[in-house]
């Protein structure tokens, strides 16, 4: 099988890359297709609505899984990730270390308890655990930030029909001993 790694870029932009992944066969056109909520497909969808089409750079690897993985990762790092403000990128992961569960396939149990001590802790939205650094950034990005009448209607909107998120919590403080 062949692998290769692909960079996503934005014409629109000055064809700054914001999205790399490692993949095989169509592997690197699913994006456009997918119904994940993911700050890419988010931006893919912004492009499409103002008839911008997403250049996607293909880098050949060869036969090598893990060469394709290495070089993924060192991709991400080299360009920066948005999400800890060192780079355009929307990737969450530095990569590689999560290749995906193919079909078919079953994942070790080795596998499941890293995926399941991963998904622990104090994670944000993008269920990740941030440290008290990357808070701290995030929280002076956004200290004073005032949102337009426009912004709000538009989160009001797309936020219609979900159920709140504290919806059903009282406030009593549980003690166990």
């Amino acid at each position: 099988m062949k692998y290769y790694v692909y960079i996503y870029k934005d014409p629109s932009k000055n064809n700054e890359p914001i999205y790399v992944g490692k993949g095989s066969g169509n592997r690197f056109s699913k994006h456009l297709s997918s119904k994940k909520k993911h700050p890419f497909k988010h931006r893919l969808d912004l492009m499409k609505r103002n008839g911008v089409k997403p250049i996607i750079e293909i880098i050949e690897v060869g036969t090598n899984e893990k060469f394709a993985y290495d070089i993924e990762i060192c991709l991400i790092k080299k360009i920066g990730r948005k999400i800890f403000e060192n780079g355009p990128l929307l990737n969450i992961s530095p990569g590689g270390e999560n290749p995906p569960n193919h079909k078919g396939k079953k994942r070790t149990l080795e596998q499941k308890k890293k995926y399941s001590e991963a998904q622990k802790g104090n994670k944000n939205c993008l269920g990740r655990v941030l440290s008290d650094e990357t808070k701290e950034k995030l929280s002076k990005k956004h200290k004073g930030k005032k949102l337009s009448e426009e912004h709000k209607k538009k989160l009001s909107l797309a936020h219609l029909g979900q159920k709140a998120w504290n919806k059903g919590l009282t406030n009593k403080i549980r003690v166990e001993i």
